[in-house]
Formats: C-alpha cells, sequence, structure tokens
C-alpha cells in the first residue's frame, strides 16, 4: 500500500484496489436471528362494539381488557366501519364472558348489544425489547447485561 504521509494513510487509489481485491463472500452479513422464532400467537376474544362506546366499554371493562405494550386493545372491525373491536385480556377465558363479573357484563348490556368474537394476534420480533431477545437466544444460566461496565 502506498502512504500518502507520515500517518500512513493509504492513498485513495490504493485503497479502492484494496476493497476491490476483497471478496464479495467476505463483506456479507453474517447469519441473522431467525425472527420467526420470536413470534407469540394470541388467541383471544373480542367485543364487537358500536365505536361511539369504545370509550365507556373501556372504563367499564378497566382490568379486562388486553394490557399489552404498544399494542391498543381497541382495533377497527375488519367487517364494518361503524363498529370497532375491543380486545379483551388473556385472563378472559371463555367466550360466555364467565371471567368478566356480571355487574360489568349488565352495564355494557344496558348501552349496547354485546357480541363476542375470536380474535388473533401476532406478536413478532419487532415488538419484544432487547432484554426479551437476549433471554431467548442466550443459554441457560447466562445472566442478560443490564449495562456496560468497564
Amino acid at each position: 500500500m502506498v502512504l500518502v504521509n507520515a500517518l500512513n494513510i493509504p492513498s485513495p487509489d490504493s485503497l479502492n484496489s484494496f476493497l476491490q481485491s476483497v471478496s464479495r463472500s467476505t463483506l456479507q452479513t453474517p447469519e441473522m436471528l431467525d425472527e420467526s422464532k420470536f413470534e407469540v400467537k394470541l388467541k383471544l376474544w373480542a367485543l364487537r362494539i358500536p365505536r361511539q362506546h369504545c370509550k365507556v366499554a373501556s372504563r367499564i371493562l378497566n382490568g379486562y381488557l388486553l394490557d399489552k405494550a404498544r399494542v391498543k386493545p381497541i382495533t377497527e372491525d375488519p367487517t364494518s366501519e361503524e363498529n370497532r373491536y375491543v380486545i379483551l385480556s388473556e385472563k378472559v377465558q371463555n367466550p360466555d364472558l364467565s371471567d368478566i363479573p356480571d355487574q360489568k357484563l349488565d352495564e355494557l348490556k344496558n348501552i349496547f348489544k354485546i357480541e363476542v368474537v375470536p380474535h388473533s394476534m401476532t406478536l413478532g420480533y419487532s415488538y419484544w425489547d432487547a432484554d426479551y431477545v437476549l433471554k431467548q437466544i442466550l443459554p441457560p444460566g447466562v445472566e442478560v447485561p443490564t449495562s456496560l461496565k468497564p
């Protein structure tokens, strides 16, 4: 390599020659994580309700709605613009809503007709934080670093 000055900075020509001599396989990215292994499929229940009642329904169902970071418990109804889905918590396992107190259900029934629908969602790789990903890929017993120590 031809040096431009005493600081050992290579000349542009010699740098180009060096880069051209490096094989393409050397510059390819290493094996990537299989992001599909981080997918978690949730099978939940949702209530199909008129869009104008979402706020009151979420107030009444507080504690029984899906509670996941960065996931909204109210979503569009794919079959109707007038309705929305209020996604219920994972602890609501039965379509008869027996996991929700009767008082809350009666309060909802006084406002609108309750229609229970199955709702599936997938939490993909991009949903998870670095801590979760590291716990999944590190061998059992290896501690996940929480900070960089000098």
